[in-house]
């Protein structure tokens, strides 16, 4: 028998099989009202859960990062000594030595830095506490994003005493100034200083996470020039055609020139290129991908219970039609078929969330550890 009949004669068994057991499971319920509502209203209450559970993962693992051609963005780390830091992956990038990456690179079509900050705004309006990001020349065009309203930063601001603009956040525009599309152009007092606000970003745009508006990094010369200190964080473009590993190869060899050029500050220290998207679903998706797991086995369980009672199996066994049907739901034998049956279910489950989500890219490295934004070791 060739393939193709083989299957369709296979499907149309099966499909017998689950018309008779939806006709069964229907009588069932109209002769036990009260048992159908609960069931009704049990796996109403799984199902809606599971929705949730899901929509959450949807929303953070599976849905595309607010960024222009995301699948090139990464993040750049240093790697610490394991001697000073012993079971640290990752660590805050010093800024002289992001700049020789910079320099020395072959693989990035653009790289920028940025670190965290604070003000206090004061002025028109109540005074206010809020977080900032500091961000180099060219780290919006980094992520490819560009504002809702108003202009990013020029590269002339990202100098002492020129940096004197602002972009806000969404919910900062929304907040303080009532999604007013004429703010641009309004001065803001920060720490007593007078900005300018130049732009305001769409409600996707949240990198990082806590940022309330950017200002321009302008770093001076001395700050430039400081390899000791570890301040910043850093974002990547890849090149097109550059894979990861081919980045990884390159950020280690510049590192091991580093090392040798500037003993004192770089002996031992390393560099590690991050994916986007692993930078800002790592340490949320295996607990996310777990409540999902685990939802849906306690469905399937509320459902064994609720459907394959003792009595119920013992007339099912009488009003089943032939053979084949009759020998699925023997009792001797049911303990070992559903024990059999629930590991190969569960074991097709977790296959399918794997394949699906490695094609996402969701399961590459293991989360690691982070250092806080705008915390110096």
């Amino acid at each position: 028998m060739e393939p193709e009949v083989l299957l369709l004669v296979l499907w149309r068994r099966q499909l017998a099989l689950v018309l008779q057991n939806l006709r069964y499971a229907f009588r069932r319920l109209l002769k036990s009202p009260g048992f159908a509502l609960v069931a009704v209203l049990i796996m109403a209450l799984g199902i809606g859960a599971n929705t949730a559970i899901f929509s959450v993962v949807h929303s953070v693992l599976l849905e595309p990062l607010p960024f222009h051609d995301a699948d090139r963005l990464v993040q750049l780390w240093h790697v610490p000594p394991q001697t000073s830091f012993p079971g640290m992956t990752r660590f805050s990038v010093s800024a002289a030595n992001f700049l020789d990456w910079q320099k020395q690179n072959d693989v990035f079509e653009q790289m920028a830095l940025y670190s965290g900050g604070g003000f206090d705004i004061t002025g028109n309006g109540k005074p206010e506490a809020i977080s900032a990001s500091l961000v180099s020349d060219g780290f919006f065009s980094v992520l490819g994003v560009q504002p809702l309203h108003g202009r990013v930063f020029r590269p002339d601001e990202d100098r002492p005493g020129s940096n004197h603009e602002v972009i806000l956040s969404y919910k900062l525009w929304q907040a303080r100034y009532g999604s007013d599309p004429n703010v641009l152009g309004r001065s803001i007092n920060l720490d007593g200083q007078p900005f300018t606000i130049i732009g305001v970003m769409g409600p996707k745009m949240t990198k990082p996470d806590f940022a309330q508006l950017w200002a321009p990094l302008a770093l001076t010369s001395k700050e430039a020039s400081i390899r000791g200190e570890h301040h910043f964080q850093a974002i990547a473009r890849l090149k097109p055609g550059i894979t990861l590993p081919v980045a990884q190869a390159e950020m280690n060899t510049i590192s091991q020139r580093l090392e040798q050029a500037y003993p004192d500050d770089d002996k031992g220290w390393g560099a590690t290129v991050n994916t986007m998207r692993e930078e800002t679903v790592g340490e949320v998706r295996p607990a996310l991908l777990m409540m999902l797991g685990a939802v849906a086995f306690v469905l399937d369980d509320r459902r064994r219970l609720l459907v394959l009672r003792p009595s119920d199996l013992a007339i099912q066994n009488r009003e089943t039609v032939g053979h084949a049907s009759r020998e699925r739901f023997q009792t001797p034998r049911l303990p070992s078929i559903l024990s059999a049956r629930r590991q190969i279910e569960r074991g097709l489950a977790v296959e399918v969330i794997e394949v699906f989500a490695d094609e996402r890219g969701l399961f590459e490295a293991d989360p690691i550890v982070t250092h806080e934004i705008g915390h110096a070791p």
